[in-house]
């Protein structure tokens, strides 16, 4: 499949993202100044197509060339031209995407190569835990890790987190019935943090769990409920 030059901003910007991840695994000096005249080139150009449906804008031609991949709209992933798959565990589950993510983050291998859109994108640096997931059991931020490092591992997603029968996971259930979110935009990290946490301690103290739970930020100051909700997952799971 050709390269696809119609993107929209946010696709822009998550390719912008990739090729930086790039150039830092590779241990390459990054120009920032090309980059800032990269970013500028980007807005000058960002103009709509015209097909009155679409929402895209036309990438210049050499900012499509810093991009290893390519981005199959209509099917909303990465793709790679050779057409080659590669596998995760992911929920309990054997899945195919893609293997142009296996250079990626796995934040969008989950999201944008399984469609699984309960990770959230947060600060992109592993640091808000809005896009925290489990990988062998242990909290992990999907947003810094790579998806190579991953492979074989057994990763849960927040949609893996309740029962197979369709029960809530106890965390799930506590956060719903205390009212925990506001924007909710950080919930699915601060529950897959709670989860992992529970699972290692199911009697926590206050302490403990306000020590757990402090690297995962609300932006709405949902602290009090948050912890509240911790401390009722754990009753409910002894």
């Amino acid at each position: 499949m050709e390269r696809n030059p119609h993107l929209n901003k946010h696709q822009l910007s998550n390719f912008i993202g990739f090729e930086l991840h790039q150039r830092f695994n590779n241990s390459q000096k990054i120009n920032s100044r090309a980059l800032r005249e990269d970013s500028r080139t980007l807005s000058e150009n960002f103009e709509p197509l015209r097909d009155p449906k679409s929402r895209g804008s036309k990438l210049p031609t050499h900012l499509v060339q810093l991009f290893p991949i390519s981005l199959d709209l209509k099917n909303r992933k990465y793709v790679n031209t050779q057409g080659t798959v590669m596998k995760l565990n992911v929920n309990g589950t054997e899945l195919e995407l893609d293997d142009a993510y296996e250079n990626g983050l796995l934040v969008w291998a989950i999201r944008d190569g399984l469609g699984l859109i309960g990770t959230r994108f947060g600060c992109g640096a592993g640091i808000c835990g809005s896009c925290t997931v489990h990988v062998d059991g242990v909290a992990t931020r999907s947003c810094i890790t790579p998806v190579a490092s991953v492979v074989g591992a057994e990763i849960r997603t927040l949609e893996g987190l309740a029962a197979d029968n369709g029960t809530l996971h106890p965390v799930q259930q506590a956060f719903l019935d205390g009212q925990v979110p506001q924007c909710a935009w950080c919930m699915s990290g601060q529950m897959m943090q709670a989860a992992a946490f529970l699972e290692q301690n199911s009697s926590p103290t206050e302490t403990e769990i306000v020590e757990a739970m402090k690297d995962n930020y609300c932006r709405c100051g949902c602290y009090h409920r948050i912890r509240s909700a911790v401390a009722v997952a754990a009753d409910m799971i002894e």
